[in-house]
Order: structure tokens, then sequence, then C-alpha cells
């Protein structure tokens, strides 16, 4: 399902690179659920981005060795893909769950997660108003979200919000879900019921699964474990016990405080900050990752740039060039069409 060969990637910060990624080679069989296990800064934030069209690999470092870098995903070659390209594998393919939730605070729980289906990337309920709204509403009922359908996220508690987040992703029926540390933002009573839910309904759907964490709770519930270590694939577990998970984990090294730049993600936005900014324009739903210090033109950039606004149908195929709030009337304007 899932294949990685020979991938590398390293930051420029100034005038110092920072390699992230070594090499790794990596294979996720279909419909298995694999932990990528590492301390902060190992690159597994990286990896994962990678797997999911949110960047790219280098090529310069891989070419040196004489092989070239190639990510296989259900049988689709990223490497090379046009940025159109992966807007539609994002699209189609893969659905995000990422720590900081990236729910748009205007809209209410219903269209957050309506939202992830109208992006115009040829999703399975692309022109479907009515259909998009059905799946929406059946998946926060499993979720247990549907007395919540119309609050807005700042009247949702950190679990709540995950559990929107969760349905977003599976919106749009993608055969693999990539999750970023899904209950890291959440105390561990919370997280654990968070992640019932995420390996209920993975399991459900039957999807391949790639998580990529340090908590040994979810190490726990793995197929494999796979340990990165400064950027390279360092071992690989069967299923394991917590006992066995927590010695893993304790296991890996701590960075120290000149390597710990954490290329790999580098800014969180704290939940409680305003999310008007362009980072949290609709891109961000199925696209930006949650890193980096991206404005207008990066949040928006992965989308295609079609000349009109909107659209019948219902999707949304926004321009770069249009600011936070020309995207959030545009989103407006569509919502209203599925009513």
């Amino acid at each position: 399902m899932l294949r990685l060969r020979n991938i590398h990637k390293t930051y420029q910060l100034g005038r110092t690179s920072v390699p992230v990624l070594r090499g790794v080679d990596l294979d996720v069989a279909r419909g298995e659920l694999l932990v990528i296990l590492g301390s902060s800064g190992s690159g597994k934030s990286t990896l994962l981005h990678l797997m999911g069209g949110l960047d790219r690999p280098d090529k310069a470092q891989a070419s040196a060795n004489g092989l070239a870098p190639s990510i296989e995903v259900d049988g689709v070659q990223l490497v090379g893909l046009s940025q159109r390209g992966l807007d539609l594998h994002r699209s189609r393919t893969v659905g995000f769950v990422f720590q900081f939730y990236h729910l748009l605070p205007e809209l209410t729980v219903l269209e957050n997660v309506m939202l992830a289906a109208m992006v115009d990337g040829g999703g399975p309920f692309a022109g479907d108003a009515q259909g998009r709204r059905e799946r929406a509403m059946t998946l926060l009922h499993s979720v247990g979200l549907d007395h919540r359908l119309h609050h807005r996220p700042v009247e949702l508690s950190g679990g709540e919000r995950q559990r929107v987040a969760i349905a977003r992703a599976l919106i749009n029926k993608p055969p693999v879900l990539l999750a970023d540390e899904p209950t890291g933002n959440l105390d561990s009573a919370t997280g654990a019921k968070v992640l019932d839910t995420l390996l209920a309904l993975r399991r459900d759907h039957r999807q391949t699964m790639v998580i990529v964490t340090h908590d040994a709770a979810t190490a726990a519930r793995a197929d494999r474990v796979v340990r990165l270590v400064d950027g390279c694939v360092m071992g690989e577990m069967g299923e394991m016990s917590e006992v066995a998970a927590v010695r893993a984990v304790a296991a890996l090294p701590i960075p120290l405080d000149h390597d710990h730049v954490d290329a790999e993600a580098p800014a969180h936005r704290p939940m409680h900050e305003p999310m008007h900014e362009p980072t949290q324009s609709s891109h961000a739903l199925q696209a930006a990752p949650s890193d980096t210090t991206t404005d207008a033109t990066n949040a928006t950039e992965l989308l295609p740039p079609p000349a009109e606004t909107t659209r019948t149908n219902g999707t949304l195929p926004l321009s770069a060039s249009q600011g936070p709030e020309q995207i959030l009337h545009a989103v407006r304007q569509a919502l209203q069409r599925t009513d």
C-alpha cells in the first residue's frame, strides 16, 4: 500500500543545514496499522508529510548515491507529480489527523467536516451536496457528536475537537489515514477514548493507517512498530505489549538542544490562538500540516487556481491570490448551497 525508498530530507535554517531524514526505506501493507515511534526531532512528522504529499523529498542527496527517491501510495508514484497531482492525491487517497485539530473557528462542527469534501479535488462527493451532508452527519454520529452539529470549535472540549477532526479525515473515504500525534494534545483519559474511536473507525472502514507518536499506549495498539532515530529506521517490532512499548519509548534518545530544531514541524500554533490568519484558510482541512510558519501564499498555493470563486455544485476552486476574508466568504457561499 505504501512503499518508500531512499528518502532524504534536509532543511535550511539560515546558513545551517539540518538533515531530518537520511535514506529511509519503509513498507506498509494494505490494511496494516503501523506506528512510527520516535522522539521529538527524529523526523517522524516529516516522514508522514512526505507520505501524504504535503512535502517533497530531496533529490540531490538521493542522486548522490545513485538511487532515486520513491514514494508510492496505493499504486501512485508521488515523486515527480505536479502540484495538481499532489492535490488530487490528498483529496482522494489520504485522510489527515493532526495533533492541533486545525478546525476553522468561524464554521460549525458540521460545516468543518463537510468542507473537506468540498475542495475541488475530485473527491467522491464533488457536486453532491446532499451526499456529503449525509456522510458528514453519519460520521459525526459515529464519533458521538450528533448533538454538536451546530456548535463552533470554541464551544468544544479538546477531545471533541479531535473527534471532529477524525470525522473530517474520513469524509472522502480515503484508503489511507495518516495521524500525527493524534492524542498528543489531550490528557491520558481523553486521549485513550479518542484513540479507541479512531482505531474502531479505521477497522470498520478497512483502512491502512500510519501513526507517528512517542506515546507507549498508542504504540501498544499497533500491528507493527518502527523506531525512527536521527532520521533513520533503526528497528522494527511486531505487535507489542504496553510494557514492551514503554520500554521502547524509554530507549528513544533525547535530542541535544542544538539538534532539537525540530525542522520536521517547526511551530505549532496554540489551540487558543485566533485562527483568522491565512494559515487557517479552507486549505487547512486536507493540506496544511501542523507545522510551519506559512502565510496566505503557502496556505493556499496547493489549491487549484481557477478563475471563479465558487461553483454551483458547491466545490471550492479557490485562487492562491485570495485573502482569508475572500476565502471565508467563498466557503460560506458554498455551504449555503448545501442547506
